[in-house]
């Protein structure tokens, strides 16, 4: 096999992410019977295939000529310790995984809008890790977050300057989980209630299925759904001229405190002792809900009022309280250990990782650029 040089493996990575971030071209017309997963898996494979080519032929044209097999072959065995080519190797199945699900719920869209029939399928380990995996990716989907905070789920345009509706983020989830159900050939119906229960409590759950493996992927399955949904919810202080001056807060929800990816802590929906009705827990969810925006606010504000110097410095302890805790969290095993852990976070500790998530939440959003003050 003649070797390949690691120039055109970059080559590869970097047109291949291009293409994968083009990927679907367009909705397709004229399209009557719903794509299988694995369909959309060849379309994007043989995507991938002619960008292959291309780069192969362009490399021959002043070198030593690489044929498609050994280039193939290559990336069927491609290790490396060049930080560069990891990256973009990285980034290159980054974009393929989020074009995949980009595929699936674009065509999805469309198949929906018409009466469809479903085969009787159970809901076995292998359908909730698929089903989690492809969730996984399309919130991390930029379009899928608009869709979450009211817009409509749009992939044809980069700018839709259409008003967001007043709507729940949990049920715009729901519409989503239900769509990649259908597109896995389930009835979103009674599938999505099959998987409700052990999505919404995969530590009380009772199926047979949920083995030690599938609740660590459950359970962190479920922290990213709750940083998708809180970055969904509008939490911001509204002015007298638009609301009255009142805290706006939309469909906040608390569960026990459970890590985050981004490192933060979820609160408990039991009803606080400091000056709570205890008979009226909704009202005391809202009182926490009201707590966390403001604080929330206060942080960001504290912030963005720094100069850039003192910010940079606030930031940096941040991300190292974030990262020691953790290597701290991850180091103790899932269970009850880990719960009394979470549970014994201090107030400084817990606003040191609410300062990382919320910059960190508006950089992603404001893409890579750090957020301003509005006077």
């Amino acid at each position: 096999m003649t070797s390949v040089p690691d120039s055109l493996l970059l080559a590869f990575f970097d047109s291949a992410a291009e293409a994968m971030e083009n990927f679907p071209p367009s909705a397709s017309e004229g399209e009557s019977s719903r794509k299988s997963l694995l369909e959309h898996r060849t379309a994007l494979l043989q995507v991938q295939i002619n960008t292959l080519n291309e780069v192969v032929e362009h490399y021959n044209i002043t070198n030593d000529p690489i044929t498609m097999e050994d280039a193939q072959a290559a990336l069927g065995t491609f290790t490396t310790h060049d930080a560069e080519l990891q990256q973009a190797h990285e980034h290159m199945n980054e974009c393929a995984r989020l074009a995949f699900v980009r595929s699936v719920i674009m065509h999805e869209q469309k198949m929906m809008t018409g009466k469809s029939e479903y085969e009787d399928k159970s809901v076995d380990k292998g359908v909730v890790l698929e089903f989690i995996g492809l969730c996984a990716a399309a919130l991390r989907l930029p379009q899928v977050m608009e869709y979450l905070k009211g817009k409509p789920l749009n992939f044809e345009t980069t700018n839709d300057d259409t008003e967001p509706e007043e709507v729940k983020p949990e049920e715009r989830l729901e519409e989503l989980q239900k769509m990649i159900l259908s597109a896995m050939g389930h009835d979103p119906t009674s599938s999505y209630q099959s998987l409700h229960d052990i999505l919404q409590t995969p530590q009380g759950t009772t199926s047979s299925i949920v083995d030690d493996d599938l609740l660590e992927t459950l359970t962190t399955f479920a922290s990213a759904v709750r940083v998708a949904l809180a970055n969904a919810t509008p939490f911001e202080l509204l002015t007298d001229e638009t609301d009255g001056g009142h805290t706006r807060v939309v469909s906040v929800q608390y569960s026990e405190k459970t890590i985050n990816p981004d490192g933060s802590v979820s609160n408990s929906n039991a009803p606080s002792s400091m000056g709570m009705d205890q008979h009226d827990p909704s009202r005391a969810q809202l009182e926490m809900a009201k707590h966390a925006a403001t604080m929330h606010q206060e942080i960001l504000g504290e912030l963005l009022g720094m100069d850039e110097d003192d910010r940079i410095d606030a930031l940096a302890h941040a991300k190292e309280v974030h990262d020691g805790f953790m290597d701290e969290a991850l180091g103790i095993p899932a269970g009850p250990e880990r719960v009394l852990f979470l549970q014994s976070v201090g107030s400084e500790r817990q606003r040191e990782l609410i300062m990382h998530k919320l910059w960190e939440g508006m950089l992603a959003k404001n893409g890579g650029e750090a957020p301003v003050r509005r006077e």
